[in-house]
Formats: structure tokens, C-alpha cells, sequence
């Protein structure tokens, strides 16, 4: 369980000294309390199959922030401030800002822009959990060199892993920028984003495959994990033999890079038949760069296992000119191909297929109770299933295995 306590003081207005500028400052004082109650019996033991202990402890900070916004150039740009200092009873302090600015050139067509930084403290989890147990999945790819067993034929194994928490965690530290552009007109709008994020001292948990896989680069990349107090314990001389212990925790890596387009797209097309409304979403990864494991080789990975090049989804409404109490919607989503397997300098060697999916809704407002509405809506209409890997499973933080979905709700508005 968890409190959390907050008291938060605001003051803003018109600010004098600055033309056509609105402001507002304030400070907030907060304070966590955590505990984590884990049963007893397994904690000591007694009961087999443990993946977590009892911890707690406590957080408070101070933050005080400042935010403006002033119009420029007659009214047709605006540039907006944001500064926030806090101050952890934990870890330290940190001060981040955002600066954000937007030019209309024409009418129907602006331009915009931001740049900033940010930061995430580490969880309190990750500084003062006890050491818990699990049973960590594996390829042993060290083995199965040693037993002349091929990469793609290295089965899946694992292994009594102890999980520890690190107490020496600092925050995660981030820069960002986007560019982007807007056109409008009355009927269409599009809007297409640039955007770069660089990550610094991203927390993650170093696992046992990330320790295997330095074995295989090499003893300097073995080395690097040993001394964050992540290792493997194997029978002494014997590379062909079971794992036998492992040990690992959280620890801040070096940095990460994000990057990419963000499109969107809406419109209404206005037919002899009705009206069709129309959006699009996209995203264009370009970039998804980091350390393959705490001071690994850094690999991109867009187009692997969890990070598809390209998403987007497309919906279509229309109303019905012979039912105009009804409105019908169809929605389409796509996400790219990922890899399935790589070689050991994290390359593709083999691929999922591209997922996809229909989903349907309609929605009928009662003739002469236009405060009521009945909703019917369908997911999956075509039943797909999801791509499976060469191993016969699936990605479920990508792809859903429920099937066709049917919802049935109602609206009522008082």
C-alpha cells in the first residue's frame, strides 16, 4: 500500500512587466509513504515459488514552478515558459524547463516548436526493495555454443535468480524537441511532427539474458555487469554445463534516443450519399537507440522484437442519409513487421509478420429521446489472430489474442 500527501499553493495573472503575458507561480510540498506487505510464509520460505518481498520506505519533496504564455507579433505567435525546481528528500534536486512557440505564416497554415528537459525519480521499489526470488527465462547461448548447438536452436530455459534493489539510483534526465507544421482549411486539417528525445541514466533492470549475451561479446562486457553486481554462477570450467544462480538488479544506463514522425490527419468528405468524416494517426520511427545492456553495444532498435518502424490507424464515419439517427464508424489499425530472432550483434535474421485489424461501431440515438443513445461496437470483426513467432507464441505487448469483441452500451444524458 501507499499515501500520498500534497498541499499545493498557485497565484497567477496578467504580468505587467511583460506585454500581452500571462503567468502563473507556485509551490507544492508532498510526501509518499510506501509499503509493499508480502506473505509471510513464502517471504521465509515456507511456501515454494516466490517473486517478491516486503519493503518500505518514505519520499518527500518541494517544487516550485513558474509558467507563462505571451503573444507576439501582433497576435500571430505565442511563446509559452515553463520552469520547475524540485528538491527530494532522496536523491537531490533538479531543475527542468519546457519553451514552446508557435508562428501562424498564412491563414490555415502554423508553425511550431518546442524544446525542453525533464526527469523521472527512481521508483521506490527499485531503491529499497529486499532481495526477492524468481525463476528468470533464458536462452543460453554460452551453453549451446559449447554443446555445438545453433543460435536458432538454443532452447528457452531458466534459472533461480535472486532480484536486488539499488539503493545508489539517481534520476532519469531527458532533452526533447519537436518541430512541426499544421494546415487547416474548412473541410481538412493535417498535422505532421518531428520529434527527439534523449534520455540519460535511463533506469532498467539488468536480466539474465543481458548477462549471456555479454558473455558471448566478450570478458570487458562481462566485467562492466559483475561490477554492478549482475552475474551468473555456472560450474567452475564447465561452459557446457546448467546455470546455476543469477543476480540482478536495476541500474541507471548511459543514454537513450528517441526520434521519429507523428502524422495526423482529419477531414470530412461531403458526398450525394451523406458525409464521411475521416482520421488518421501514424507514427514513423526513425530512431530507437540504446544500450543493449548496461554499457553494451548501443543497437537501434526500431524493427525488432518491441518497436515497429511503422503504426497507424484510420477511421471512417458516415451517417446514413435513409437512418440519420444512426452513425457508423469503421476503424482500421496496422502495425509493422518485427524481427523474431537476431544474431548476436543484434541483427534481424528472421521476421513476424505485420499485424492488422477491423473494428466496427455504431451508435443510435433514439427518435425523439435524442438525450438516449444505444452503442454497439466490435473489435477484431474479422477474427484475425496474431502473428505468432517460429516458437508458436506471440507478442501480447503488441499484438492481441482475444478474438472478436462485442460491447453493447447505452447513453443517457440528464
Amino acid at each position: 500500500g501507499s499515501q500520498f500527501r500534497s498541499l499545493e499553493a498557485t497565484f497567477g495573472g496578467p504580468l505587467n512587466l511583460v506585454p500581452n503575458t500571462d503567468f502563473i507561480i507556485g509551490m507544492q510540498d508532498a510526501e509518499y509513504v510506501y509499503e509493499n506487505t508480502y506473505d509471510k510464509q513464502a517471504e521465509i520460505g515456507n511456501v515454494g515459488g516466490s517473486s517478491g518481498n516486503s519493503d518500505g520506505t518514505s519520499r518527500s519533496y518541494t517544487a516550485y514552478f513558474y509558467e507563462s504564455k505571451t503573444g507576439v507579433l501582433d497576435g500571430k505567435g505565442e511563446i509559452d515558459v515553463a520552469v520547475r525546481y524540485d528538491d527530494y528528500s532522496d536523491f537531490g534536486t533538479n531543475t527542468s524547463y519546457t519553451v514552446k512557440g508557435l508562428y501562424e505564416v498564412m491563414d490555415g497554415l502554423t508553425l511550431r516548436f518546442s524544446t525542453g528537459t525533464g526527469f523521472r525519480a527512481p521508483g521506490l521499489g527499485d531503491l529499497v526493495a529486499n532481495t526477492s526470488f524468481s525463476a528468470a527465462y533464458h536462452n543460453d547461448y554460452v551453453k549451446c555454443n559449447a554443446q555445438g548447438i545453433s543460435r536458432a536452436d538454443c532452447p528457452e530455459e531458466q534459472v533461480n535468480t535472486d532480484v536486488s534493489a539499488n539503493p545508489k539510483l539517481g534520476p532519469e534526465e531527458s532533452e526533447s524537441t519537436n518541430f512541426g507544421v499544421v494546415w487547416t482549411n474548412d473541410n481538412h486539417s493535417v498535422a505532421v511532427d518531428w520529434f527527439n528525445t534523449e534520455i540519460d541514466g535511463v533506469i532498467t533492470t539488468i536480466t539474465v539474458q543481458d548477462i549471456i549475451d555479454a558473455s558471448i561479446l566478450g570478458a570487458s562486457y562481462s566485467a562492466q555487469l559483475t561490477s554492478q553486481g549482475a552475474y551468473c554462477e555456472r560450474l567452475s570450467g564447465q561452459a557446457d554445463a546448467n546455470l546455476q544462480q543469477c543476480y540482478v538488479n536495476p541500474v541507471n544506463g548511459n543514454q537513450t534516443t528517441v526520434s521519429g514522425i507523428d502524422a495526423k490527419y482529419s477531414g470530412l468528405f461531403e458526398t450525394g450519399v451523406g458525409d464521411f468524416d475521416m482520421n488518421v494517426n501514424m507514427v514513423l520511427m526513425d530512431e530507437s537507440e540504446s544500450e543493449a545492456f548496461f554499457n553494451g553495444p548501443v543497437v537501434n532498435f526500431v524493427g525488432l522484437q518491441s518497436i515497429p518502424e511503422m503504426r497507424y490507424t484510420v477511421d471512417v464515419g458516415h451517417t446514413l442519409q435513409a437512418v440519420p439517427n444512426l452513425y457508423m464508424s469503421l476503424q482500421y489499425e496496422f502495425i509493422d513487421e518485427v524481427a523474431d530472432t537476431t544474431d548476436a550483434n543484434y541483427n534481424a535474421t528472421s521476421m513476424v509478420d505485420s499485424w492488422d485489424q477491423v473494428n466496427l461501431r455504431a451508435v443510435y440515438t433514439i427518435p425523439g429521446m435524442e438525450n438516449l443513445s444505444v452503442s454497439l461496437a466490435v473489435r477484431n470483426l474479422t477474427k484475425e489472430d496474431p502473428p505468432l513467432t517460429q516458437s508458436g507464441e506471440y507478442n501480447r505487448f503488441l499484438h492481441p489474442n482475444l478474438g472478436m469483441q462485442t460491447f453493447v452500451g447505452f447513453t443517457l444524458e440528464l
